[in-house]
């Protein structure tokens, strides 16, 4: 999968767009960037993470969008509240979605968004389910469907914020779910960005390099 996707990225940095001097130069004359493809890693309360992530704009209203995280957690409070007993396992996310972008002036625009994800824990340490680890009541795998709306916002044609709310259901039960983040285009289609969220009771930060079409 590394290798993969370090040889998309590659091939996309060699992809010219028009100058960032251009105020047009995004798909669309859109305010964001929607297509592209990331790498990143992080810290959250339990634990460390990578993500690996991407999307894709269909046409000026419909963008695909694709996630994966994987969480290395280490024990201590763990998402469903319960106390783990110094366990250390794996708590992986795979997400598929969608967004409908409503534009509504040359810098913002208004999002529409969800999806499905398959959610599933792993022992690192032996063949424990989930109930026998952290004592769940329900299997260590899940199927979740979420929905948002946010905002995306061009503060200058190298800057770019954006901010989520929404909620998700898996696992029985539904929560919060609320994130901001921040990409500089050091490069013409290269950003390094920032990303901070909280999931129900955990935060979240993150940084990542974000590679444009």
């Amino acid at each position: 999968m590394f290798i993969l996707l370090f040889s998309l990225l590659s091939y996309w940095s060699g992809t010219p767009i028009t100058s960032l001097t251009n105020p047009d130069y995004r798909e669309y004359n859109s305010p964001y960037n929607y297509t592209y493809l990331q790498i990143g890693a992080g810290l959250q309360q339990d634990g460390e993470n990578i993500d690996l992530g991407g999307s894709y704009m269909l046409n000026d209203k419909l963008i695909l969008t694709m996630h994966y995280q994987n969480q290395f957690l280490q024990g201590g409070d763990l998402p469903n509240g319960h106390n783990a007993y110094d366990s250390k396992f794996n708590q992986s996310v795979f997400s598929l979605g969608s967004m409908y972008r409503l534009p509504i002036n040359t810098s913002l625009d208004v999002i529409l968004g969800g999806g499905f994800s398959y959610d599933w824990y792993k022992d690192r340490n032996s063949s424990s389910t989930t109930d026998q680890i952290v004592g769940l009541d329900y299997d260590n795998k899940s199927i979740g469907i979420n929905s948002f709306t946010g905002v995306r916002y061009s503060l200058t044609h190298k800057l770019e914020l954006g901010a989520d709310i929404g909620m998700k259901y898996a696992y029985h039960q539904a929560y919060l779910q609320a994130s901001s983040e921040i990409n500089y285009y050091f490069t013409e289609n290269i950003a390094l960005g920032s990303k901070a969220s909280y999931d129900d009771h955990d935060g979240h930060i993150g940084f990542y390099i974000r590679i444009t079409q």
